[in-house]
């Protein structure tokens, strides 16, 4: 088990121009907290929402690369990345 103050999982994809985001994991602490959550715990999506869970809902980082690994299954794969076009 790893035990932490302050942690951050974040997978994104590279192009030759660009970094684009899929998702982050954080509890970095925002200017303005979210309203009714108690704990900086959250998840940054690729559409850039905020998922406020708390950290009841922190995953572990094998749940993180399960989640990326789905990802390419279902859409990372077809985007041809690392060939040449």
């Amino acid at each position: 088990m790893v035990c932490g103050d302050r942690y951050k999982y974040q997978a994104c994809r590279k192009t030759a121009s660009q970094t684009h985001e899929l998702f982050r994991y954080d509890n970095e602490r925002h200017e303005r907290p979210h309203p009714g959550h108690c704990d900086p715990f959250h998840k940054h999506t690729f559409d850039g929402q905020v998922e406020w869970g708390g950290i009841a809902s922190l995953p572990t980082l094998f749940q993180v690369i399960e989640e990326l690994h789905e990802w390419w299954e279902e859409s990372g794969r077809h985007m041809h990345i690392g060939e040449q076009i």
